[in-house]
């Protein structure tokens, strides 16, 4: 029986290359399938950790007093969020927070944030020469640098005014001496609510 299968297999070479050509096509198939990444409908913006600590909206002013009596302001020019979108993957939640301008070549504060799926969003915070990354929650910041550091306070004294659940995120100055901020402070449902200037210790807070 063997000898009459491999028979007519030499005869019907166009059999024998059909079937292989199937093969070929279902292993493919099969693969593909397993390989395909799967379709994901994300949702808007939803995250209750960056709505907290950046409550702002577009042509908010942000007014500040420094302790030397110096005015000092700018303004929200954008709040970003994603809108529902189709896609593959995993679903990232992200959002972005532009002022306006400074002699039209520099944002003086920026902000960018991405959702990674739990509790902890990753966070870029940038105003004038400060720039951090880490991981912000609830009640805490996390920098990814380890010269930069950071704590929460229930309870925050700043130029004489007070300001409740309250982190401060500074850049440790034994290895940072540029001149400009080094340290800034951030208030539930408000903000940013101060700054302080390297090497003057100049603070700012918001009025």
């Amino acid at each position: 029986m063997k000898q009459q299968i491999s028979s007519f297999f030499k005869r019907h070479l166009a059999f024998n290359v059909l079937g292989l050509a199937v093969l070929f096509i279902s292993i493919e198939g099969i693969y593909s399938f397993c390989s395909k990444p799967k379709a994901i409908n994300c949702p808007e913006f939803n995250d209750a950790t960056f709505d907290a600590w950046f409550p702002y909206q577009p042509s908010q002013p942000l007014h500040f007093t420094s302790s030397l009596q110096h005015k000092d302001s700018l303004t929200i020019a954008s709040v970003s969020k994603n809108t529902p979108y189709s896609g593959s993957g995993d679903c990232e939640m992200s959002a972005q927070i532009v002022s306006q301008q400074l002699w039209n070549t520099t944002n003086r504060l920026f902000i960018d944030y991405h959702d990674i799926g739990s509790t902890t969003g990753l966070l870029f915070l940038s105003l004038d020469n400060f720039q951090v990354n880490g991981n912000l929650q609830q009640s805490s910041f996390t920098p990814q640098d380890t010269h930069v550091k950071s704590s929460f306070a229930a309870t925050t004294v700043i130029g004489g005014h007070s300001f409740s659940n309250v982190i401060e995120i500074y850049l440790d100055t034994t290895v940072f001496h540029q001149e400009g901020v080094y340290k800034v402070w951030l208030s539930r449902q408000t903000g940013l609510v101060g700054y302080e200037r390297y090497p003057t210790q100049e603070q700012f807070v918001k009025q």
